[in-house]
């Protein structure tokens, strides 16, 4: 998961040069700053690129605070010499890689039950990363505590309709 920022920027004439890149949570800023402080502004309009899919810039986001009105960037930029100087932002755009977490449904329950053996039957419905399943029983309820179950049985990883035989 990861946030990226593309400024399309350019300086006329002149240097210009970064002072501050950062992202804006809630209204305020938040987290790295990315701000690419030794590199030229180009003359003509060129992106520069900012975070990566797999860089959160130091901050724990939630999907709230990615789609609130107070989530965006700011940018400063300085003069790095005399004189007069147009820095230029045509625009800014934020990219945001997120996966959504898998969802396991195991309402089909157990089929094929003649004591002691049964089928334990689940569905992956959805999500990234592809889960490596296992079905839990026991005497008593475990909860969500894998080492609190009696019994278990690894699936491995899978998609879709998944089954085993507990006996």
């Amino acid at each position: 998961d990861g946030i990226t920022a593309r400024i399309r920027r350019s300086v006329s004439p002149g240097t210009i040069r970064d002072v501050s890149v950062r992202l804006m949570k809630g209204g305020a800023m938040a987290g790295a700053d990315k701000a690419k402080t030794t590199a030229k502004w180009p003359r003509t309009l060129a992106y520069g690129n900012y975070g990566g899919t797999g860089d959160l810039w130091g901050v724990s986001w939630t999907p709230q605070d990615i789609n609130s009105p107070g989530f965006g960037m700011a940018v400063a930029a300085w003069n790095a010499k005399t004189g007069n100087r147009t820095a230029n932002i045509d625009h800014m755009v934020i990219s945001v890689t997120y996966r959504v977490p898998p969802t396991v449904d195991n309402a089909g329950g157990a089929s094929g039950v003649v004591a002691p053996l049964a089928t334990l039957n689940g569905t992956v419905t959805s999500g990234q990363p592809t889960p490596n399943a296992f079905f839990f029983w026991g005497p008593t309820d475990g909860g969500t505590d894998p080492s609190a179950w009696s019994n278990s049985i690894s699936v491995g990883v899978t998609n879709g309709l998944f089954s085993a035989t507990a006996s």
